[in-house]
């Protein structure tokens, strides 16, 4: 896929799964479980030990198939240069260092985080994908729609962090363009007491939201 269909293909799919854990065997199983369940954009976050060999090898259990794995909690540079050793579809920095995009090549999708108008249009300038908008839930979908149905609406915004299932058509709704689920469903407990059919139920809850 090009820059632009993976962009495409994260907005259709409209769920980022992310997994952060600090149990490399566990991040694999975990990314087996959401994959079964029908996830098509799941993150490995650099708490991760080794998070760049977890994306490679990630990528090379989907090879052929239409799923984007990408690096997360990107803060900067040396963890950028770190996951581009995996070669991830996509980064994801929850917090604004414009120092990584110096070193992430210009096909790679990035998310960025940004809380406030300023910050998110800042982003947006920098040449920034998506903006992270986190914790969203704190936000609310009030200040998704305000932003994207008044003087943003081309600035795409991924809404992460307190993303419970009965909240998530709102935040559709008030224009998120992609809801990102961590937490929510990789429950570091289920990841340690190996409950990974509990984490595909989790998934597959979600993603019957889905048209």
């Amino acid at each position: 896929m090009t820059k632009e269909e993976k962009i495409d293909f994260i907005i259709k799919n409209k769920f980022l799964f992310i997994i952060r854990t600090d149990d490399f065997d566990g991040a694999m199983k975990c990314f087996d479980a959401l994959v079964e369940a029908g996830a098509r954009v799941i993150e490995f976050t650099s708490t991760i030990p080794n998070y760049e060999k977890a994306i490679k090898e990630a990528k090379e259990k989907v090879k052929g198939e239409e799923i984007l794995v990408g690096a997360g909690t990107v803060l900067n540079k040396e963890l950028a240069l770190k996951a581009m050793e995996g070669n991830p579809d996509f980064v994801v920095n929850p917090t604004q260092n414009f120092e990584i995009l110096e070193v992430i090549p210009k096909e790679k999708v990035v998310f960025m985080g940004g809380f406030t108008p300023s910050e998110i249009i800042r982003n947006y300038y920098a040449g920034v994908d998506f903006v992270k908008v986190f914790p969203a839930s704190v936000l609310g979908p009030k200040f998704i729609k305000a932003l994207k149905f008044g003087p943003l609406p081309f600035v795409k915004m991924l809404a992460s962090g307190g993303m419970e299932l009965g909240i998530i058509e709102e935040f559709i709704k008030a224009g998120a363009d992609v809801i990102g689920l961590g937490s929510e469903v990789a429950k570091v407990d289920l990841i340690m007491e190996g409950n990974f059919s509990k984490i595909k139920e989790l998934a597959k809850s979600y993603l019957s939201l889905l048209p």
